[in-house]
């Protein structure tokens, strides 16, 4: 199985910027000067990660309903796993990796 990172450049550059921005205001407050002169301003592309990244956040890790069906089926007997297709994908993913 490849494992790769969950999170993408762009929400990390973000995350960066959206804590540079905390940390000015909050140095600004401690200097005595109004944070209100300070302004930042998200691209279009910032604003749809973070609307991405909100419903991430809002989505479950694990799909009980999915886990659920797929329980009863292996407990039925009704799922059934084609060996000679989990060592295909097994071999394809090696591969791909090696190229």
């Amino acid at each position: 199985m490849k494992i790769t990172d969950q999170y993408d450049p762009t929400i990390r550059q973000v995350k960066g910027a959206e804590s540079s921005a905390k940390s000015k205001a909050a140095k600004a407050k401690k200097d005595g000067a109004s944070p209100e002169g300070d302004k930042v301003e998200l691209s279009s592309l910032a604003k749809d990660v973070s609307k991405a990244r909100a419903e991430v956040d809002r989505t479950p890790d694990i799909r009980t309903e999915k886990v659920e069906s797929l329980k009863e089926k292996v407990n039925s007997g009704e799922y059934k796993v084609d060996p000679d297709k989990v060592a295909q994908k097994l071999v394809d993913e090696h591969l791909s990796e090696l190229i």
